[in-house]
């Protein structure tokens, strides 16, 4: 890996190492121009944070229009706090689920569209969506 290669031979700490790697592995292929985009890439990718910090800053340096609105995405990603997904695989278990990939799936589709609606249906909307 190219990264990994320079990062050695310039003698990079490990901590930068990564946080460039991650940049480069998959937050430059990312959307981000709406405040969902922009939360939905923070908890896909929890362990790229500051990638997704840096290309919005990137960015902003970039731009050769008005830079409010991705200064406001950047303040949006800096204040983001990943929120915890209000159901459980207990849950659907609890409603009568099987355990079995087919729970997994459905905790997934779950996950998708409650990232979908920029993480505002809760757990009762999500369990209607389950028993679909």
């Amino acid at each position: 890996d190219i990264v990994g290669g320079l990062s050695s031979r310039l003698k990079v700490p490990n901590l930068v190492r990564d946080r460039l790697k991650a940049w480069a592995n998959g937050t430059q292929n990312t959307t981000l121009e709406t405040p969902a985009q922009v939360r939905a890439a923070l908890y896909r990718g929890r362990k790229q944070r500051d990638a997704v910090i840096d290309q919005l800053k990137l960015k902003i340096v970039l731009a050769k229009d008005d830079r409010s609105e991705l200064c406001r995405l950047l303040d949006i990603a800096s204040e983001f706090e990943t929120p915890e997904l209000p159901v459980k695989g207990q849950d659907l278990l609890e409603a009568g689920f099987k355990p079995g990939s087919a729970l997994g799936a459905t905790l997934n589709k779950l996950e998708d569209a409650w990232v979908e609606s920029d993480f505002a249906l809760d757990r009762d909307a999500l369990m209607a969506l389950a028993s679909q």
